[in-house]
């Protein structure tokens, strides 16, 4: 029931930028949550299927199959992980991922 709750308070970190999202995609038809190919083209990430973006500098990365890691690449750029943690973009990281936490990474700009 805490992985739930925890999951509900980061939907809601992020509510009003999701509202502003869909009134824009509703207006271009650009996607609501573009995959990472969309967002950064001609970086060889078609094939990333469990990865998208929120905006143009948040990228979300769930944990979609059992265990309590995953891999995920991150694209071109400087990020700032959900946990505080600075990682360059460029490279595939393998992180541990407990069953409460959704993954986020916001590109420094």
């Amino acid at each position: 029931m805490k992985a739930v709750e925890k999951a509900v308070a980061i939907r809601q970190r992020f509510t009003l930028l999701i509202l502003e999202l869909a009134r824009n995609s509703a207006k271009t038809g650009d996607p609501l949550v573009p995959p990472l190919e969309y967002e950064f083209p001609n970086q060889r990430f078609e094939d990333v299927k469990d990865e998208f973006m929120l905006g143009d500098s948040i990228l979300v990365a769930q944990r979609d199959k059992r265990g309590t890691s995953r891999q995920w690449v991150l694209p071109k750029g400087t990020w700032i992980g959900d946990d505080g943690k600075t990682l360059n973009g460029g490279a595939t990281y393998t992180l541990e991922v407990p069953l409460d936490r959704i993954p986020c990474f916001r590109l420094k700009r």
